[in-house]
């Protein structure tokens, strides 16, 4: 048995809900960074553990994530799916999420809602996870692990959502670089979709360009972001949809 921990965390908060819950193992649990090409084709053992972390995105898995999930060889692992996201709503992005997996073949018998700092407007769920989600996560991990291992764990678990899922608008604006951009080149190092690249690193291509928010959160000189009126007006615009707190929350299912 081999416990996993497989994330799509392109600004950190979606990495920080998963190591909170796998922490458990923190020795022998095995990582795999979704962002990248090289989990594409990796073979599972049926008596593995897998907790498979994405941030919604408009209240959907991204499309980039589903596609990399697909070509996993799950040979029947157990997997938990983990929505995280930042104060607004997961919509239908877990019901999405628990699908992918279950048609990949993984056994999901347990999935959670998490919260994380908002990777746009950060004075949304600011600081989170905290304490109390830590807290939260831990137990969640507990009775994960103790129906794992005791055989219990389902193979498949019940979560909110709607199908046909919620349409995704797409989102409009991308992050550019500025003055202080010095051109060296780490943004496109990183960036998922490939969306940055010479000669010119302060430019970004919207049509690859999935406003990930990686490229801000690894640039240097803080030269890539928004107009700053752009983000004021789209934080009072969205201010209704986050004024209630939100919490995690655990779904679970046992044989």
């Amino acid at each position: 048995m081999a416990v996993y921990e497989l994330y799509f965390s392109p600004t950190g908060g979606t990495k920080k809900v998963t190591d909170i819950l796998t922490d458990t193992w923190e020795n022998e649990r095995k990582l795999m960074d979704l962002s990248t090409a090289e989990p594409e084709g990796y073979t599972f053992q049926q008596d593995d553990l897998c907790f498979v972390g994405i941030p919604v995105f408009e209240g959907r898995v991204p499309k980039l994530v589903v596609s990399r999930l697909k070509t996993l060889v799950s040979n029947g692992a157990q997997a938990v799916a983990v929505a995280v996201y930042g104060g607004r709503a997961v919509d239908d992005a877990l019901l999405e999420l628990t699908d992918v997996l279950t048609e990949t073949g993984f056994r999901c018998g347990a999935a959670i809602e998490a919260v994380a700092e908002h990777s746009i407007l950060h004075i949304y769920a600011q600081n989170r996870p905290d304490a109390q989600d830590t807290a939260d996560l831990h137990q969640y991990a507990g009775k994960i692990q103790t129906l794992y291992e005791a055989g219990k764990l389902a193979d498949c678990v019940s979560v909110p959502g709607n199908r046909p899922y919620i349409e995704m608008g797409g989102i409009k604006i991308h992050p550019e670089g500025n003055e202080n951009c010095v051109q060296c080149g780490i943004c496109a190092g990183v960036c998922p979709t490939g969306a940055i690249a010479a000669p010119d690193f302060s430019r970004t291509d919207g049509s690859k360009c999935i406003t990930c928010m990686r490229c801000v959160s690894v640039c240097p000189t803080h030269a890539r972001d928004f107009n700053p009126a752009l983000v004021k007006a789209t934080q009072e615009k969205m201010a209704p949809h986050f004024a209630r707190e939100r919490h995690n929350k655990l779904y679970i299912s046992e044989k």
